[in-house]
């Protein structure tokens, strides 16, 4: 039980944290629309955005499906030297151009939270003191909540946090969402 509100209040969280990119993200530069696969055109595009402003590109964040289109679309002669020989030898890719790539996996299925970036979208940030804040002012925190109800004991826990979460540099995020992604209502 404890395992899983926390990954609860984590999921909520770092929807919450998308939301407040993908709506930044529009404020000073331009959403991208991708009309075929995630490739390096896309990241490009998506880091220049965010580059024109003087800042630099820290992470890529993306769905596992758009993982999979930088994947098909690799070739070590179009790639950097390091990025392919990475991916050549371990199957991994994690980084490109030097700028880290943080990939959520899953789909969202009818009535559960289990993704937190759509697929379809990937964005371009900065490192994050150049972004924004998340203040934290009561951390995660687990309590028994245990009563006596109907004559029979009730065992359970009562989870709570308070924290806040703002873009301070909207320049600091870009927003590309592939033709015919779905952007869900709690982004959106």
């Amino acid at each position: 039980t404890h395992d899983k509100a926390t990954f609860q209040i984590m999921l909520q969280e770092d929807r919450a944290g998308l939301a407040e990119l993908y709506a930044a993200s529009a404020l000073e530069n331009n959403q991208l629309t991708i009309s075929s696969s995630v490739n390096k055109t896309v990241l490009e595009t998506l880091q220049l955005e965010v580059e024109r402003h003087r800042l630099l590109v820290d992470k890529f964040i993306i769905n596992r499906a758009e993982l999979g289109d930088l994947k098909k679309n690799i070739n070590a002669i179009d790639y950097d030297p390091v990025t392919s020989r990475d991916v050549l030898l371990t199957g991994i890719f994690a980084s490109i151009w030097g700028v880290n790539i943080f990939v959520s996996a899953g789909v969202d299925e009818q009535g559960l939270q289990n993704v937190s970036v759509p697929q379809g979208v990937v964005f371009a940030v900065t490192e994050g003191r150049y972004l924004g804040a998340m203040p934290v002012r009561i951390s995660l925190t687990m309590l028994p909540a245990d009563q006596f109800i109907t004559g029979k004991f009730q065992y359970g826990y009562l989870f709570g946090e308070m924290i806040g979460m703002a873009i301070l540099n909207p320049r600091a995020v870009a927003c590309g969402v592939k033709s015919g992604a779905t952007i869900p209502s709690w982004m959106g």
